[in-house]
């Protein structure tokens, strides 16, 4: 792509999400509502680590369906760059008040095997649709719960 996306993820993106598409609206390349150097920002954001692939995903169907790219993040509710630390804070909390059980083992130190928090941890990010780091996660999963 001429806007400077990396080739292969661009290629990629081309292939599975393009073609798709097409086939879904039944029309042909140069009838195709998102024009390349869109895509190529889009696929920059997934390249730069600031949008999961789920949300770029997402992201995407609403640019086919004629948005632009920042309408589109607006209407997804991506934030490129990623999740703030209160609103991942806040999904922990949430989580946390909801799984009080599994916190709990965390909290008592009857998770020696770290299930429980591969679970919770699993369930924020499932939460921020892939836009939080895991592992800051699973730290604030410890530290909210008072892990030993």
């Amino acid at each position: 792509m001429e806007r400077g996306a990396a080739p292969v993820r661009a290629a990629n993106w081309v292939r599975t999400e393009v073609f798709r598409v097409m086939n879904e609206l039944g029309i042909a390349i140069g009838d195709f509502p998102v024009k390349p150097a869109s895509l190529a920002e889009l696929v920059n954001l997934v390249e730069a680590g600031k949008l999961s692939t789920t949300v770029a995903r997402e992201v995407f169907s609403l640019m086919a369906g004629g948005r632009s790219l920042t309408e589109a993040l607006e209407e997804a509710g991506a934030s490129p760059g990623g999740l703030s630390e209160g609103a991942v804070e806040a999904m922990v909390s949430k989580i946390l008040a909801e799984n009080e059980d599994a916190a709990e083992a965390i909290r008592s130190g009857k998770d020696p095997k770290g299930k429980k928090l591969k679970f919770l941890t699993g369930l924020v990010m499932k939460e921020a649709r892939g836009q939080a780091d895991a592992a800051a996660v699973a730290d604030l999963v410890n530290r909210l719960t008072g892990a030993p």
